[in-house]
């Protein structure tokens, strides 16, 4: 259990390391594919709200 606490401390403070965009700043540019491998760029979406959602498995 506390080996459990002790890497959920650090995984807070390993977090809290990298710099987030405030709101209101510009998100870097980018491009991903959709489910059928055509590409989008972030600029394609502007004015609208962007969900991003990384999911993997292995």
């Amino acid at each position: 259990m506390k080996k459990l606490v002790l890497i959920g401390c650090m995984m807070i403070m390993a977090s809290s390391c990298f710099a987030y965009p405030s709101a209101g700043q510009t998100a870097p540019g980018f491009t991903l594919p959709d489910t059928n491998g055509v590409n989008h760029p972030l600029s394609e979406f502007l004015g609208k709200v962007v969900w991003l959602n990384f999911w993997s498995s292995t």
